[in-house]
């Protein structure tokens, strides 16, 4: 894997040499939406976050899809709006390596 720009607003963080060693940059905007526009953009090529609400992704998901990337839970499963978990990133393949190095963290309660 090379070393990429990434994005997170998150609680839980890992930083560690691992991902220092891997990874480029980090950034934090401040709203989940603006995140997504950097993913859906090309700006950044993975975004995650915890704790987000349904409201705060939405249209970002929409627009990462429609600009060819993917959605999906931060435990690498589908993505649940509801959850309030997302990683958002610019291929399947990233997202889903990138999921195994996050430590998981279920905010409750749920936006259902």
């Amino acid at each position: 894997m090379g070393r990429l720009a990434i994005q997170f607003s998150s609680c839980i963080l890992f930083i560690n040499d691992i991902v220092l060693s891997i990874f480029k940059r980090f950034r934090m905007l401040g709203a989940a939406a603006l995140n997504l526009c950097m993913v859906a953009l090309g700006a950044a090529d993975i975004n995650f976050e915890f704790g987000v609400h349904a409201w705060d992704v939405c249209a970002g998901e929409l627009l990462v899809l429609e600009a060819g990337g993917v959605v999906i839970d931060t435990s690498g499963d589908k993505f649940d709006i509801m959850s309030r978990r997302v990683l958002a990133a610019s291929s399947e393949e990233l997202a889903q390596e990138f999921a195994k190095h996050l430590t998981q963290f279920c905010p409750q309660p749920r936006d259902d």
